[in-house]
Formats: structure tokens, C-alpha cells, sequence
């Protein structure tokens, strides 16, 4: 039996009616900038261009890791009296210093020991200045590189171009051990290198700019000429990927100005 047209048009307003009733308000009635698709539908309602932009999210500054370099900086009470050069001592685990300037009364040298007391070494005494130490470390045969004995100090003396070698425990003193030929200026800095670029020497310069290279027997050679006073000297490892232009060189300080210069093994 088929339903008349008036029970066909009963039934969808019924259902219809339903249906509103039923269905969410957010199908009835959309909200600007809200797109909605049908599934298996492509059509969607896009945003209006007079939308404000939706605010820009912060990101909060990336904070560096902190970095432990594992050095511990510890205050010492005691009083220094005219200290003027310091290195480590490897045989005795400690510093050494040139103590007393400019006098060099009663002694030109001290030990530190950990907690900051100064103990005489050697009986070196009356140089005059502020000098400047080196001392040789054993680099893994014994001795250093260059030949040197672990511990054994070096220093100026006050006088132009005279450089003094001490042995390790500090009894044995040679003054003068080596004189650099026509050098008229004191020390400015005395390392003993430790890569090899510069075969273990001792390395010398001056306030009159030289810059010398002294062998464990004692023989000198000036490397460089500055014309400048310098102070301060270190070698730096042939390491081009980590000190690119510097590697392999000397570097020395050239304080009045205010520069650093770098010094090959040929010059």
C-alpha cells in the first residue's frame, strides 16, 4: 500500500523537526573563521582576512649549559711580598716564586704550599727585579723534551741578557748559565717549550724585544727582533684545527702595544 502525498510530506516535516532539535549548535551556526568539511566533501568555510592574526607564540631564551672546568679558586691569607714571576714545581706538587723584588732580600725565591704557606728555595739571593721563572717538567721519558731535568728553575738576574739555572732540590745554582750575545735588555718572559715545534728549548725574551731559543747545554740562538718590549711567552701545540694561525708558533706579548705576536720556528 503506498503512503498518500499528505503522509510523505508529515513524516520530513517530522523529521526534520527532529533534527533540529537534535543536532549540536555548531552545525547550526558556524562561527566566522571556523572551517568545517563534510567527510568525503572538499568544500570549507576560510578564514576572513579582516581576522587579527593569532599572537605570536614567545620562546623563552635557550640558557647555555653551565661548564665545570673542574677548577677550584681558593683565597690564601698569607702575605706576598714583591712576587713578581710563579710556575709549578712538578717534583715538589707545588709553585715556586720569585719573591722580594726589587731587592731580592732575604731570598729571590719561595715554595707555596697548599694552604698558602712560603717556605725558602734555594739560598739565591740580592737579584734585582721582577723576575720572570720557568721550570722543566718531564714529559715522559724522564726528563723533557729538550733534555731538561724535571724541576729545574730558570730565571734572569737583573743583569742584561743573563739567564741563571737552579736544580731541582735548589742547592746547586749556576749564575751566570748563559749570556745572550748583544742582548741589552732584561727578561721579559721565559717558557720552556713543551710541543716540540721548538725542540724542547728554553724561550727567552726580552725588554728590548729579543726573542732567543737556549738549548739544555746552553747554546742560544736569536730567533726574532721586535724592537719592542715584550713580556709573557708561550708556545702553542702544531694543532691547525684547533689554534688555526697560532699553531706551531710562539706567542709572545708586546705590552706598550697592546699586541700579541705570533713567531714561527723559521724566523
Amino acid at each position: 500500500m503506498f503512503a498518500t502525498p499528505q503522509r510523505v510530506i508529515a513524516l520530513l516535516l517530522t523529521y526534520v523537526l527532529v533534527m533540529q532539535t537534535l543536532a549540536p549548535p555548531a552545525f547550526a551556526a558556524p562561527k566566522p573563521g571556523f572551517a568545517f568539511a563534510w567527510p568525503n566533501s572538499h568544500i570549507s568555510e576560510k578564514p576572513k582576512m579582516d581576522q587579527p592574526p593569532a599572537a605570536a607564540v614567545t620562546v623563552p631564551p635557550v640558557q647555555p649549559a653551565p661548564q665545570n672546568f673542574s677548577v677550584v679558586l681558593t683565597p690564601l691569607s698569607t702575605a706576598f711580598s714583591g712576587h713578581a714571576g710563579i710556575e709549578h714545581h712538578q717534583p715538589l706538587r707545588k709553585l715556586v716564586v720569585s719573591a722580594n723584588s726589587p731587592n731580592g732580600m732575604p731570598n729571590n725565591f719561595e715554595s707555596l704550599d697548599a694552604d698558602g704557606t712560603h717556605r725558602p728555595y734555594s739560598n739565591v739571593a740580592g737579584l734585582s727585579g721582577g723576575l720572570k721563572i720557568a721550570t722543566a717538567r718531564d714529559d715522559g721519558t724522564g726528563m723533557s723534551l729538550g733534555g731538561f731535568a724535571p724541576g729545574e728553575l730558570f730565571s734572569g738576574t737583573g743583569v742584561p741578557g743573563v739567564i741563571a739555572r737552579i736544580a731541582a732540590d735548589g742547592a746547586t745554582v749556576q749564575n751566570p748559565w748563559v749570556t745572550l750575545p748583544d742582548e741589552t735588555g732584561l727578561d721579559g718572559g721565559l717558557f720552556i717549550d713543551r710541543t716540540g715545534v721548538f725542540g724542547g728549548d728554553l724561550i727567552v725574551v726580552t725588554a728590548t724585544g729579543g726573542v732567543w731559543r737556549i738549548t739544555s747545554a746552553g747554546v742560544a740562538t736569536r730567533i726574532a727582533s721586535l724592537d719592542t718590549p715584550l713580556e709573557g711567552v708561550t708556545t702553542v701545540p702544531n694543532d691547525v684545527a684547533n689554534y688555526g694561525p697560532w699553531a706551531g708558533k710562539i706567542l709572545v706579548g708586546a705590552k706598550t702595544q697592546n699586541a700579541i705576536y705570533a713567531i714561527g720556528s723559521s724566523n
